[in-house]
């Protein structure tokens, strides 16, 4: 999550990664927040983001399976 939230930050989207104990131990958050500043290429831009981090979920997946 933690890797996430810095690769967003490096593609211009600020998320903060969520971690216990505020989230219940074994998992983890990306915190977005959008205000009405915010415009459809801002929605854009943090969907193509997001999607782009989609291997390194996989990879992380694999890695916990063993």
């Amino acid at each position: 999550t933690m890797k996430a939230s810095l690769e967003l930050l490096e593609a211009g989207v600020y998320c903060q990664g969520i971690r216990p104990p505020t989230v219940p131990p074994g998992t983890c958050r990306l915190r977005v927040s959008l205000t009405a500043a915010h415009g459809e290429a801002h929605l854009t831009s943090l969907a193509r983001a997001v999607g782009d981090l989609a291997p390194m979920r996989e990879e992380a997946a694999r890695r916990a399976r063993g």
